[in-house]
């Protein structure tokens, strides 16, 4: 039995009003486990509870395991929790401990704990000076990048100092594919392409080095030859004679 009912049926005007000038304007206390100090149902479309404020609502737990504010939908295509900032963040974290500011947990083993979806999906920025701005740990991969468009990029690297990837393993890289460089390739401090551009220089020189010493060598036979011709020719022109 309720101890306490209110109605209305007119349009704007509430089913129970509770005003305090220094306290809450209604508050509800509940005795046990599973049910809450204030419930709120709607089941024709509108909000269980609205909030108005400078925090709409707002929620804390005293509890290890509790949480400020839990949201749960049924729904196949609903929100446990539903955030929109018209200008700010639409949903912020902020963790004091050693604890994540948002976590994002999926029972669903081939889900994703954590969805963004944006001109930029997933932002991470770090303000420690020796902090990652992501931080990812796979089983097949930490981290996995895709485009689906022809000119882009799976995943771009870009170090305004250092080196703009670092990898280490064993091996440190391996690539499915074509490898094309724009630039020096150093391995173990030497250059590898400038090497092989002196040594096909080298070879190239050598080789019209060898070109010209045959084409030498091609006349000198060639005059050997014609000088040798030219006495036979003037010996047998003796003997005719």
């Amino acid at each position: 039995m309720t101890a306490l009912h209110g109605s209305a049926s007119a349009a704007g005007e509430a089913g129970v009003t509770g005003d305090s000038a220094q306290f809450y304007g209604v508050l509800g206390m509940a005795g046990q486990s599973g049910v809450s100090g204030v419930a709120g149902v709607n089941e024709n479309g509108g909000d269980g509870v609205s909030g108005q404020g400078h925090n709409g609502v707002s929620g804390r737990s005293r509890t290890d395991d509790g949480a400020g504010v839990m949201g749960h939908s049924s729904g196949v295509t609903g929100s446990g929790v539903l955030g929109v900032g018209e200008s700010g963040h639409g949903v912020l974290g902020v963790g004091k401990g050693g604890a994540a500011g948002v976590k994002g947990i999926n029972e669903n083993p081939s889900a994703p704990g954590v969805f963004g979806q944006g001109h930029i999906g997933v932002w991470g920025q770090s303000l420690n000076e020796h902090g990652f701005g992501v931080f990812a740990v796979g089983g097949e991969a930490g981290v996995l990048g895709f485009s689906n468009v022809p000119s882009g990029h799976g995943v771009d690297a870009i170090s305004n100092q250092g080196p703009g990837i670092y990898a280490q393993g064993s091996p440190a890289g391996m690539f499915q594919g074509d490898v094309r460089v724009n630039g020096a390739l150093n391995v173990q401090n030497i250059d590898v392409l400038g090497r092989i551009s002196a040594v096909e220089q080298a070879l190239t020189s050598a080789a019209q080095q060898q070109m010209a010493d045959l084409k030498q060598q091609h006349a000198a036979d060639v005059q050997r030859l014609t000088e040798a011709i030219a006495a036979l020719t003037a010996r047998v022109a003796a003997l005719e004679s």
